[in-house]
């Protein structure tokens, strides 16, 4: 027989119970994604301003172009590293940035050959900086398309996700003719 005996919650009680819990869950969870997203400092992945929702959506498409084949603790920093270097210029220029700082970025993260951040074994004898930039020039074009034609990535990817499903934006950003060199595979 228990020495002790336990009386359940009342339904107020549980309420405001599980709604503590949720809370701590959600600033957890949001926390650990920023971390695990490597979203810097200067980006606020939770703000409701269409801008800086801009940014985030911008920065992880570069994030995901360098990702392909990569070591992804090293993807974090180097993309970290870009966006601290480089701020807005990254985000909405990027074709107005220096080729010869950015390849200086790159070997800091990635090593003088850039095997720290792809394997140079598997990449069928492409250097890992030719990979890297063909990769950051696919970034760039694409960011130029949006520009010339006035278009808002957060818009087109909105729409394509409101209008259709998920598979309509990733089939669009596979087979986009600038970003369609950037990927390593579906």
């Amino acid at each position: 027989m228990p020495k002790e005996f336990q009386e359940g919650l009342t339904d107020k009680e549980r309420k405001e119970l599980l709604t503590i819990l949720e809370e701590r869950g959600k600033i957890k969870w949001f926390k650990k994604w920023k971390e695990h997203m490597a979203i810097p400092q200067t980006l606020n992945p939770l703000s409701i301003n269409k801008k800086e929702q801009e940014k985030i959506l911008r920065y992880l498409l570069l994030r995901a172009l360098i990702n392909q084949q990569a070591r992804f603790e090293k993807v974090r920093e180097l993309s970290i590293k870009l966006v601290e270097e480089f701020s807005d210029y990254l985000i909405f220029e990027p074709y107005k940035i220096s080729e010869l700082k950015l390849f200086e970025i790159f070997k800091t993260s990635a090593g003088s050959k850039g095997s720290l951040l792809y394997k140079v074994g598997s990449l069928g004898g492409i250097k890992p900086i030719s990979l890297f930039a063909y990769r950051f020039k696919a970034y760039e074009g694409f960011i130029r398309w949006l520009n010339e034609n006035n278009i808002s990535f957060y818009d087109l990817a909105k729409n394509k996700l409101v209008n259709g499903k998920s598979v309509d934006l990733f089939k669009f950003l596979n087979d986009h003719p600038i970003l369609y060199s950037g990927w390593g595979g579906k």
